[in-house]
């Protein structure tokens, strides 16, 4: 296994500044979450930029392509990366992602987790692997965030992470497949990821799509019951919603 693979770096922290009405369920909240932000507008690149330092300088062309960033195919890697602010904790974010050529991870997106960093891999080692990576300094196909997922060519996939209250959340198609506690593990990154952060999204030896990122904050993990359905409105709590930065 490629040692890139492993910290398949690049956070796409691309929001979409939605109005809400309803508020997320979460554990020991003070607060109900923030309103949707868009950080990739669907026409341009304005505010992100492709990375050509070390595996990323035999990347391919990175391009607005029908309202979605396009990664292209590099040797080894390919990554955009954000040039804006970016909160540490206490956020959430979501996009749709799909893999457009080869059998690598299409989506590797490198984010914040208060003073450390963790990159999501999507569709890594021989295109099925699903974790973070590094924690104490293994890859996300050897700790216990890993899972097996078939993904299909030209698919469209819903992916959401959240960070907040010492943990790590990640759904995709709306089911959950990671729900970390921090505790005691060290989160890292590969020397060559570090200058990608605060946020960005790679692919490796494939060429992948980005669209539809948003973030916001949030007051809180979701708890271990299933998330709501965002799409029908939720009773809110009359609470202050926090800030963005």
């Amino acid at each position: 296994m490629l040692r890139l693979s492993i910290v398949g770096t690049a956070l796409l922290t691309i929001t979409i500044f939605a109005t809400t009405s309803f508020s997320l369920a979460a554990e020991e909240s003070t607060a109900t979450d923030a309103k949707w932000r868009t950080l990739f507008d669907g026409k341009t690149l304005d505010g992100w930029v492709a990375e050509r330092r070390y595996d990323f300088a035999r990347a391919g062309k990175v391009t607005v392509r029908d309202g979605a960033i396009t990664i292209g195919q590099g040797q080894p890697g390919s990554c955009v990366r954000l040039t804006g602010k970016f909160p540490s904790d206490n956020y959430e974010i979501e996009l749709k992602a799909r893999r457009v050529k080869g059998d690598d991870f299409f989506c590797g997106m490198t984010f914040p987790v208060g003073d450390g960093a963790l990159t999501l891999i999507c569709g890594g080692w021989n295109g099925e692997v699903v974790g973070l990576s590094c924690l104490d300094g293994e890859p996300a196909s050897e700790n216990e965030t890993a899972n097996l997922i078939t993904f299909k060519r030209n698919r469209w996939y819903d992916i959401r992470l959240r960070t907040a209250g010492g943990k790590v959340q990640v759904w995709i198609d709306g089911k959950q497949i990671i729900d970390l506690t921090l505790g005691t593990y060290e989160t890292s990154l590969w020397f060559e990821k570090e200058t990608v952060l605060p946020l960005a999204i790679a692919t490796w030896r494939t060429e992948g799509q980005v669209k539809d990122i948003r973030v916001r904050r949030v007051a809180g993990p979701v708890s271990s019951k299933p998330a709501p359905d965002e799409s029908k409105p939720q009773p809110s709590d009359g609470k202050k919603p926090v800030d963005w930065f």
